[in-house]
Parts: C-alpha cells; structure tokens; sequence
C-alpha cells in the first residue's frame, strides 16, 4: 500500500503537537492509514533555526504540507531541508507559486468577472473624492490575501501621499513577516456578505486541475461553547442555508496553475456577486469550517491513491539512443549517454526549439523509468507509437508534477503535451521528418 507523509506545523511550546490551528485535521489525518503524519519546527524554522523533524520512513517518501503561508524563498529551503530527512514535496518550489496573481490569474481575460480590481503599490488612481464621486477604497494584500482582520490596511486613496502608500505597504510586509508572499498591491475592497456572523466564504480545493473538496466558513458560532454530539448536524443544516458558489466559477479556476494541488477561496460580496480572493498553494490552505476534516482526507487520500485522471493511450515521439555519442570540449567518443546504454528506448516529451528534450527510459543503474533532459543528437530511430503504460501515460501528460508515486524528476523543457488527437499525431509525423534530417 502506497504511503504519503503529512507534515504539520508544530506547536512553538512542543514540537510533538500541531499548532492550534491544524489540530482538528491533525486529529482527522492520524486515523487515516494511508497517511504518515509528523510535527515540524516551522515557526522556528521561518527564524532560522533548524529543522526539527522525524526522519521518514523510506527515502523520498511523498510529502504535503499543512502550514501557513511564507515566501518563495523559505520553501525552497524547506524542501530542500525535508529532502535531508527523507521527504520529497510533491510540489516543488516553482509549481508551488506559479499560481501568482500577476502572471497566472489577473492577465487571464477568461477570470476578470470573478475578480475586483487591482492597482499596483504607489499609483495614485482611484477617484478624486472630490464632489462629483466618492473617493474609491482600496484594501492592501499580498498572493496569499489580506491580513484577516483588516487592521487599517485599507486606504481611502485620495486622502494619502505616495510616502503614506509606501509607509503602510512597509507595515503590512512587516506585520506579514514570513507570512509575506508574492508581492504587494491595493485591491478594490468590496464589502462581504455575512451569515450569522461569519463571511460567506468557500474553500474549493484542486487537484491536477480538478476540484475535488469544498468547505465554507462555519455559519453557527453560537454553538462554539456547545460540545452536545448534535453540533456537526446543526452545523451541517444551517450550512444548507448559505448561498454556495455557481459551477461556473468553480470550473472557471480549473488548470490555471502548474501546481498539483491548489486551492481557492470564493467569497459572496455586496450585491450578489461571487468572486475569487484567494488563489495559492494547497499545502498552506487550511480546510475551512470544523466539520469537514474527515471528509476532506478521506476524498483526499482516495484521489493521490488512483492518480492523476489519465487517458488510456496517447500518442507519443520515441527513439533509441545512438550507439557511439561525442561528447564535451575534448571530443570523447563514449557508448550510448551517462545515463543510457546504448540501444535503449526513450519515450520524448515535445522536443524544444534548441533540440533539448526531456527523455524518459530505464537507465544504467536501475531498473525504474527515470526523466532526464538530453540533446535530440545523441539520439535515432525516431517513431510515432501508442503509449498505454500509465506509468508513462501520467509522467508525459503531468511533466510539471507527476502522481507522486511516479518517481521521476518533474521537467519544465518542452512544448506542450501529447494527447489522442489526429493533431498532435501529425505534429509528430512533422517532427520525426525534422528530427531524422537535423540529427543525421
């Protein structure tokens, strides 16, 4: 049976114990066989400290996160800290935060009506305030939101200089401290619609691009001192009552980031309107609510288990590879490649322009596929076959994140992926007769 380790954020006082805010899905996730749940220092770890972790139980053993949020640069670390203890992140660092506002959501023109306006730091827009319109109220957040409680992070814009944005823009990253990520800029502040005292806010997790999960805020505070077992029945019934978020916008989210597992939050504003706040890293996305948990790692665990939805043949660019290669600045004659015997069989992604591919065969040292990225003349005999192994299937189609049983390295070089159609059957027809001429 296939394991996959959950690391949670730890307590500052014990680093045996999940720091308040995950102890209900802690509590959930240990129950559940198919996981392997530990503490970490992360709070400390953010500082400088250490790493503090349990060592895993086998080498590379697939890992998620459950923590808050921090910068590019402390995950980095972190995956390459846990890699040490024996845990591999089933989403490396660039994956995990290519799901920037700037780049993946705000230039997409299919979202603009599920998001507000946005203002970069500094410029001075919005409306004069004077007679004719009211001033226009901007909220200051990062890719990760703004602060919970909004402590005065929001501005009137007309009535501040440039020195004041930047004044509260310094205050915000230093209160967001490792928390901070992305970049800062003024969001148009909408007011939320609320429901027994809490947003109405939905959570709707993906994975490989598929929403699997989805939990609102909790709608029953009066019933937080209430430990009777009728309390998930009453909040599940009121539940029923809030408004929940059109397919629409659900399916509009769908494979907008690289990232094997995201999340975003939907949140109802004034006036009826649904719209997206929140778009990052599944790992520091908490499930919402108090009575989800068990539901969200039981959906969870049976869909890492089956794998990413794969079809069930594609078509695909394969070669051997040459029996004599030159290679480096002296020239050497060696047989086949570092990796490759000669005559072994390699399975392309779509090659670059620069005659780079990223290829997957058996190596010299295993009897496992591996990836690796090569040059189109060190290899011959170039095909077009049916590939079926789902194996293979899942490496070609998913070449950013594969199933994280899938022990191959992820590869960002490549055009695109192949699929069943008559198009990408004829794009590698075209491409064998380009390659056979250009390598021979």
């Amino acid at each position: 049976m296939h394991t996959i380790a959950l690391l949670f954020e730890a307590s500052r006082r014990d680093n045996s114990s999940p720091a308040m805010a995950w102890m209900r899905e802690w509590s959930v996730a240990r129950q559940n066989p198919f996981f392997e749940v530990h503490c970490f220092n992360y709070d400390s770890f953010l500082k400088g400290h250490a790493l503090e972790c349990e060592q895993a139980s086998q080498h590379n053993l697939p890992t998620i996160l459950r923590c808050h949020s921090t910068s590019e640069e402390n995950y980095k670390r972190l995956a390459h800290d846990l890699s040490l203890h024996g845990y591999k992140l089933i989403t490396d660092v660039s994956a995990a935060f290519s799901g920037k506002w700037e780049y993946r959501v705000v230039h997409n023109p299919n979202l603009s009506k599920y998001l507000l306006d946005r203002t970069t730091v500094g410029a001075l827009v919005g409306s004069c305030g004077g007679e004719y319109e009211p001033a226009t109220v901007y909220v200051i957040r990062d890719d990760n939101g703004p602060l919970p409680d909004f402590k005065g992070e929001y501005f009137i814009i007309s009535e501040h200089s440039s020195s004041t944005y930047e004044q509260r823009v310094n205050d915000f990253i230093q209160e967001k401290g490792n928390a901070f990520t992305g970049e800062a800029f003024f969001e148009l502040y909408a007011p939320r619609v609320y429901y027994k005292g809490c947003p109405v806010v939905y959570r709707v997790f993906y994975y490989y691009g598929e929403p699997f999960f989805q939990s609102s805020t909790e709608p029953l505070r009066e019933y937080e001192d209430d430990n009777s077992e009728d309390r998930t029945e009453l909040a599940r019934e009121s539940a029923q009552k809030v408004p929940t978020p059109p397919q629409q916008i659900i399916d509009a989210f769908r494979d907008i980031t690289y990232n094997t597992f995201y999340a975003c939050d939907f949140t109802l504003i004034a006036g009826g309107g649904w719209v997206c706040t929140r778009i990052f890293d599944g790992q520091m996305s908490e499930v919402l609510g108090c009575s989800h948990e068990e539901e969200f790692y039981t959906a969870f665990s049976q869909l890492i288990a089956t794998g990413p939805k794969i079809p069930a043949w594609i078509w695909c660019l394969t070669a051997t590879v040459r029996a004599e290669n030159v290679i480096g600045e002296d020239k050497r004659r060696v047989h086949g490649t570092r990796h490759f015997r000669p005559g072994t069989k390699v399975f392309l992604h779509p090659p670059n322009w620069d005659d780079r591919v990223a290829a997957i065969g058996i190596p010299r040292y295993t009897n496992k596929y591996v990836r690796i990225v090569m040059s189109t003349h060190k290899l011959e005999n170039f095909l077009l076959e049916k590939v079926s192994n789902p194996e293979l299937v899942a490496a070609l189609q998913h070449p950013y994140g594969s199933w994280p049983f899938v022990r191959m390295a992820q590869t960002y070089v490549g055009r695109g992926v192949w699929d069943q159609s008559d198009e990408c059957k004829q794009r590698i027809e075209h491409m064998i007769s380009y390659l056979t001429q250009s390598t021979s």
